[in-house]
């Protein structure tokens, strides 16, 4: 039975502990950040202690062994409405429709909801295991070229530019991307970005508003943000985006290994398939690489509090 949440303090003090592995963070704004560094999609729950379904929820889907592996890709936070906030219940009403409990929410990295995969109530292990795979194959869209830049080069994935204009075949495009998903099986592959500002500002000296100068609009542009080397593509139509963004990343991926990561021995900087830094030749040397949260460093031995850290050579 689902529980309507009313927002009055209880007298115990309780709390919610998963007998799980998964990594939840108990604080909404840390989540986001968190989520928005890592560039992981984020699954919110809202649930209390003495709600049987909550407890069923609890116990059954988020303590699966099958979930609980998933859980590595997304942010989970939860929101503990046990003993309500002012904080706690004004995040519950912005994301709640019918105000009842257990609930999960899903986001975009940058915090946007996903308002189709929402569930109120418990779920199996295989209703949450969909929406976490829908949620993973979402194109989620940069509104900032320059962060689109800095997270393509953590997560060593080619950005997609995309300059629109207010053609039928642009908007047609951005359609199939945004509401009907044709594009799931790319979405984790690429960083992707979009634009309609095609002001050419010769003071603006980013690295994104330099590409978008020299290019013209209606098009697609894929940047790999190690070598700087980019390809223009017109939008045609979406078979011929696939095919060519098919063909682009498999030779990225053939292009670019961890093994191949060096690092400047002067300014400590990081590249991948690169020789020279700073005027110099940089040593191929060994380095620390966190596969939770995907950097490498040329001295870290430990990183975002986890083992996960595979030496290179």
């Amino acid at each position: 039975m689902l529980r309507k949440f009313i927002p009055i303090l209880f007298v115990i003090l309780t709390s919610l502990t998963f007998g799980s592995s998964i990594n939840w963070v108990e604080n909404f704004e840390e989540g986001l950040k968190n989520a928005k560094e890592s560039y992981k999609p984020v699954v919110l729950y809202f649930g209390s202690k003495g709600c049987k379904t909550c407890e069923h929820l609890k116990t059954g889907a988020l303590s699966d062994e099958k979930v609980i592996k998933e859980s590595s890709n997304y942010v989970f936070i939860h929101i503990d409405l046990t003993i309500p906030s002012e904080k706690t219940i004004g995040i519950f009403q912005k994301f709640s429709t019918k105000g009842e409990i257990p609930q999960l929410s899903f986001l975009s990295p940058n915090g946007q909801e996903i308002k189709s995969l929402k569930t109120i109530g418990s779920i199996n292990t295989k209703q949450l295991l969909d929406r976490l795979e829908e949620l993973k194959s979402t194109v989620f869209w940069f509104e900032n070229g320059d962060d689109a830049l800095e997270i393509s080069k953590k997560k060593a994935a080619p950005l997609l530019i995309f300059n629109l204009d207010e053609s039928k075949k642009t908007k047609d495009l951005i359609f199939e991307i945004d509401e009907m998903n044709s594009f799931k099986g790319y979405a984790e592959k690429f960083i992707w970005f979009k634009t309609t500002n095609t002001q050419k500002d010769g003071k603006n000296k980013s690295k994104i508003s330099q590409i978008l100068a020299a290019t013209t609009i209606s098009s697609v542009i894929i940047l790999d943000s190690y070598s700087d080397e980019h390809k223009q593509l017109n939008i045609v139509n979406s078979k011929y985006l696939k095919n060519e963004i098919d063909t682009y990343y498999k030779s990225f991926c053939e292009k670019y290994h961890c093994k191949n990561l060096t690092i400047c021995v002067k300014c400590s900087k990081t590249h991948i398939n690169t020789v020279k830094c700073c005027g110099e030749i940089t040593l191929k040397i060994k380095a620390f690489y966190c596969e939770k949260c995907e950097t490498a460093s040329p001295s870290q031995n430990r990183c975002c509090n986890s083992d996960k850290i595979a030496i290179l050579k």
